[in-house]
């Protein structure tokens, strides 16, 4: 896979070495470039972008692909199920680093008088940036998925444009961008070498036509509606006109994914009958 080959070689090491000795030497400089200098329609847009790093709406997203490329009886792996495995890992990574490392974010250091601040105002817990971790972690995702050039650059760009977007409303430093998107990349590419295994895996369940499969769209479908739930009434950094528009579609993916619950739960019943069926009609000949 080019991506993973480009990962491996030594021009992207030392391409992420010296975007990290430089946003660690420059941190407060390029900071005051990206979030000082840019016209305010231009960070608007940013802001906008920056709800593309949004856990809500990358598992949101991440479902809509699974049940895009999803049959009744398949289930589109590993790719789709990667990702929220991905998501999850990076999430959680960043989250230990951000209480073993706490570091003061740009607004608590320089004021308002300096950050100009779109989106809520946030404080701590600077060190590394979540927003840039799921961001990079879905354009590798998307990397993966795509089959020319031209569509893996455009999802590299998308996934550096969303975690730059960190940095030019205020609530990131340049480094906690790097280091974020840095993680949420490398984990979705070490994820993806577990591909086959998972391939078999789901394989056999969906030749055996097991509960699992049953239980594993529950599952979606409670993710769905968590989604929903947060995007209308916990999550409060973004406007609420800006959420809302997602709140219905995760609804209407919580609503495909239960409806695959049940049918699949009652083909599974109707197979299990007709097979004791035939079980109990071969027995009652074989004694006959």
């Amino acid at each position: 896979m080019f991506v993973w080959k480009l990962i491996k070689g030594t021009g992207f090491t030392t391409l992420m070495a010296a975007s990290g000795w430089v946003c660690y030497r420059y941190n407060l400089d390029l900071f005051l470039f990206w979030n000082g200098t840019l016209p305010e329609p231009v960070r608007e847009i940013f802001l906008g972008l920056t709800l593309f790093g949004d856990g809500n709406i990358v598992i949101l997203f991440l479902l809509l692909y699974i049940l895009r490329h999803s049959g009744w009886w398949k289930i589109s792996l590993p790719l789709g199920v990667i990702g929220l495995f991905s998501y999850a890992a990076s999430g959680i990574l960043v989250q230990v680093i951000k209480h073993c490392y706490p570091m003061l974010r740009p607004l608590a250091l320089l004021g308002l008088h300096q950050v100009n601040v779109l989106g809520s105002p946030l404080y701590n817990h600077s060190f590394p940036s979540g927003h840039a971790a799921s961001a990079m972690a879905l354009a590798a995702l998307g990397m993966l998925m795509a089959k020319t050039r031209p569509a893996r650059a455009l999802w590299l760009l998308l996934g550096v444009l969303v975690a730059l977007s960190r940095v030019v409303i205020g609530a990131h430093w340049p480094f906690d961008v790097l280091v974020g998107g840095v993680l949420g990349f490398s984990t979705t590419h070490i994820l993806y070498q577990f591909r086959n295994r998972l391939e078999d895996f789901f394989a056999r369940l969906q030749r055996k036509r097991t509960a699992a499969l049953s239980w594993l769209h529950l599952f979606f479908a409670v993710l769905a509606i968590l989604v929903g739930i947060n995007l209308l009434f916990w999550d409060r950094y973004f406007p609420a006109s800006w959420r809302y528009p997602f709140a219905p579609v995760a609804i209407l993916v919580l609503l495909f994914f239960l409806l695959r619950f049940v049918q699949i739960g009652q083909e599974i019943r109707s197979l299990a009958f007709l097979r004791s069926f035939l079980i109990k009609n071969i027995r009652n000949k074989t004694i006959s």
